[in-house]
């Protein structure tokens, strides 16, 4: 994930920014993909790379500094209703496939689940 834009990102001579500069968990598809890595990933391996201070010196401490951890997965209902508050370019058939291959995924997940850890 990448949550938060650089401190130097409104510098035009380093950056050509996009339409979109709404903030990560705003954005419709971040937050979906953000809540499907919440379905599978295990709890370490979740990178925020918007946690970066910039002066990590290796690999080993970009993991350290990034590692982000893992939200309990969404219920489908409760995925739906925060999904509305969501921007999408279009909205209005992103929005309800999102809902419907979140479902899909989270029942896919699930319905063989026998431990939660």
């Amino acid at each position: 994930m990448l949550t938060r834009f650089p401190d130097d990102y409104g510098d035009a001579a380093k950056y050509t920014r996009s339409g979109n500069s709404e903030q990560y968990f705003n954005r419709g598809w971040c937050f979906c993909e953000s809540s499907w890595a919440m379905l599978t990933k295990p709890y370490g391996m979740l990178f925020d790379l918007g946690r970066s201070t910039g002066r990590e010196r290796d690999y080993s401490d970009l993991v350290s500094t990034c590692t982000a951890g893992r939200r309990a997965p969404l219920l489908p209902d409760a995925f739906d209703v925060q999904l509305q508050s969501k921007g999408f370019t279009n909205g209005k058939d992103d929005r309800p496939r999102v809902a419907k291959l979140y479902r899909s995924a989270f029942a896919q997940r699930f319905e063989a689940a026998e431990d939660l850890v």
